[in-house]
């Protein structure tokens, strides 16, 4: 029984542009087209590994835009930084919604124990790092006040590059933002 082979193809039939092959390499091409290997003719039969797929490489990031700014700024807040308390020490914050939120609660409930004379550390609060700190209300301010100033500080630094004629490739740089 005659065999053909043509590019990646073997047959029982003749095939245009292909070559008649032996039994034993209609088998061996049979073999290698269902395990992925390439069939040619081109220079006599013959099996071939497949080239590896070309790659596209990575295309050139564009210049910085507006959402890159906004993005590093939330980044920024997000993980927030430590803070100094007069009295106390060192709280770490974090600035998500959530815990500007609690912050906010916590100063107007301060502010109250400190109208009603309360010096005490009866405020509750657990950090960015999970330790948890009895505060006083004068505490409390000083803490939501600095993590207040901070914030203002990222925005006004998102609002100083985001106005440049071009953001800067380096707009993550350090640098540029309030110190964490």
């Amino acid at each position: 029984m005659p065999y053909f082979a043509g590019e990646n193809i073997v047959s029982q039939s003749p095939i245009e542009g292909g070559i008649q092959i032996s039994g034993a390499q209609y088998k061996a091409g049979m073999d290698a087209l269902l395990s992925g290997k390439l069939v040619t003719v081109v220079g006599g039969f013959q099996i071939k590994e497949p080239s590896p797929p070309e790659v596209e490489p990575e295309p050139e990031p564009g210049p910085p835009e507006a959402e890159d700014v906004d993005a590093e700024h939330d980044r920024r807040a997000t993980v927030g930084r430590v803070f100094e308390v007069a009295g106390y020490g060192s709280i770490a914050l974090e600035g998500s919604l959530r815990t500007q939120t609690v912050l906010l609660a916590l100063k107007d409930t301060a502010r109250d124990l400190q109208a009603a004379g309360v010096t005490d550390p009866v405020l509750f609060f657990t950090d960015r790092d999970n330790g948890d700190h009895n505060l006083t209300p004068d505490q409390v301010v000083d803490l939501v006040d600095q993590g207040k100033a901070y914030m203002q500080a990222l925005h006004e630094a998102k609002r100083a590059i985001k106005a440049m004629e071009a953001i800067p490739p380096d707009y993550a740089d350090d640098g540029r933002w309030p110190a964490a």
